[in-house]
């Protein structure tokens, strides 16, 4: 029997505190706060019941739940203050089953499959053995040295943030910020000001203070409205009183991917709740205006028979599609903005790496663009995976569709991120790719399998992402 008691009490003397996103209590002084649950769910028993309440000031919260004789089980979740009175919504629920029968409906492997399937009608291939590269697409992507005029301004800088580990160290370990680092928080204050993106965005192009970047972010990506807190709620709502199939795919994922990582596993609970609110939200359907792919429409029961999108947002979530949340999390407290922002993200540049699109930055335009850079530029490491029969974009496929999210550290991740907002690309991501093979190339041309090549990148924590960026960027890649 699993059985899990946590039990919390304290008397607290606080000036006026934030319960939650919704509701703002203030404590007076000598009021009482408390907190306790406990759990327990033993279905070959027959035990299925949980309780929580917690109490701020005159506001209590709570619910409890019991196993039904027709084997439902009973959800209520209450409320009670001293203006409106207890209220209260029963749900009667199916008992939960284990997740772990649950599979991902495709994975950034399974993508890729699709991705090799793709034929050009006027290009006959001499030989269907190896595909080395997608020119058989006629998609134009930029070569390198437009990518040196695009990112020139990343090139060129001296004083770039995030551009020395051991500067970063030192002050992390000082609890300090560095002179340069004071004067950017300055200078970015007064940016913020101005609320104008283009500007926040050319502030950007030479690295975000950390205490600054959660706002840069939200200001250029317009992620800053006054209903979000109301569209935020009625999200929330929804998945209180509406369970889906999806729901389930989403804690899947989480589990699998946040909950397994060192840096990510403490922001379990907000990734459940924004990733839940993503799934119904509508607004994301915008995604689809300029594409030629459909959400997936369901039969409705009804006379007449109706048709609805699912899930109500139309993405279907794949293996690893919540890190594209994980590293926002470590930009805000409160849950709102952190949706928000990672929404806009998501609509401006995340969706364009899993559809098939002949949009030059989506996924395989990125692909593309590696490859070209790769074959041109790091011929040696061509020549030797074509000579192994190890297909170059096998080994980078998971690091572009993922925009590297769980493959570097949090700092240097967001680092990459703040260029993809500043330069408005996400050209930058096959770059890094090929100048992280290249910063690894002694090792690389040792091994002779697919995977020996990645267990040799299996460890990017030591990498640097923006000296990478600036050593491909000023002259030939040969790191």
């Amino acid at each position: 029997m699993k059985i899990v008691l946590q039990l919390i009490f304290s008397f607290v003397i606080l000036w006026p505190t934030t319960l939650s996103q919704n509701y703002y209590v203030p404590i007076q002084e000598n009021e009482v706060a408390y907190e306790f649950h406990y759990n327990i769910n033993d279905l070959l028993s027959g035990v299925v019941t949980h309780r929580w309440e917690s109490k701020y000031g005159d506001y209590v919260r709570g619910s409890y739940s019991f196993l039904e004789p027709n084997g439902m089980i009973r959800n209520v979740n209450y409320e009670v203050d001293g203006k409106r009175g207890y209220r209260a919504i029963t749900k009667f629920l199916k008992p939960q089953q284990s997740l772990e029968r649950l599979r991902p409906v495709y994975a950034p492997k399974d993508f890729l499959e699709v991705l090799f399937s793709l034929h050009n009608p006027n290009y006959r291939m001499i030989s269907d053995d190896m595909i080395w590269d997608f020119t058989y697409l006629p998609l134009k992507v930029k070569t390198l040295p437009e990518l040196r005029h695009h990112y020139r301004d990343l090139a060129t800088a001296d004083l770039l943030l995030g551009l020395t580990c051991c500067q970063c160290l030192t002050t992390l370990s000082s609890g300090s910020t560095s002179q340069g680092e004071q004067e950017r928080i300055t200078l970015g204050e007064k940016v913020l000001q101005h609320q104008h993106a283009p500007v926040c965005q050319e502030f950007l192009k030479l690295g975000a203070p950390r205490s600054l970047r959660g706002r840069l972010w939200a200001q250029i990506l317009g992620s800053n409205v006054k209903s979000s807190e109301q569209h935020y709620s009625e999200l929330k709502q929804r998945v209180l009183h509406y369970d889906m199939l999806i729901d389930k795919l989403i804690t899947k994922d989480v589990q699998l991917t946040a909950c397994n990582d060192d840096q990510y596993f403490v922001f379990e609970d907000a990734l459940n709740q924004i990733m839940l609110c993503f799934t119904r939200d509508t607004d994301v359907l915008s995604v689809f205006n300029n594409s030629t792919s459909h959400p997936i429409l369901t039969s409705l029961k009804g006379k007449p028979p109706m048709e609805a999108i699912y899930p109500p947002n139309g993405i279907i979530p794949f293996h690893g599609f919540t890190m594209y949340a994980a590293p926002v999390c470590y930009l805000f407290n409160d849950p709102v903005p952190l949706y928000y922002t990672f929404r806009a993200f998501y609509l401006r540049y995340w969706f364009r790496l899993h559809v098939i699109s002949s949009h030059p930055q989506s996924i395989l335009g990125l692909c593309i663009l590696f490859q070209r850079l790769l074959q041109r530029h790091e011929t040696k490491i061509w020549s030797h995976f074509m000579s192994h029969n190890i297909h170059p974009i096998r080994v980078v496929f998971k690091w572009l569709m993922k925009g590297f999210s769980g493959h570097l550290l949090p700092e240097q991740l967001l680092n990459l991120w703040d260029m993809v907002i500043a330069y408005d690309s996400l050209e930058v991501l096959p770059l890094l790719a090929v100048a992280i093979l290249s910063f690894r190339k002694d090792n690389l041309l040792q091994v002779n399998t697919l995977q020996n090549v990645d267990s040799v990148l299996v460890d990017l924590s030591s990498l640097n992402v923006m000296s990478l960026l600036q050593l491909a960027l000023k002259g030939p890649i040969k790191i």
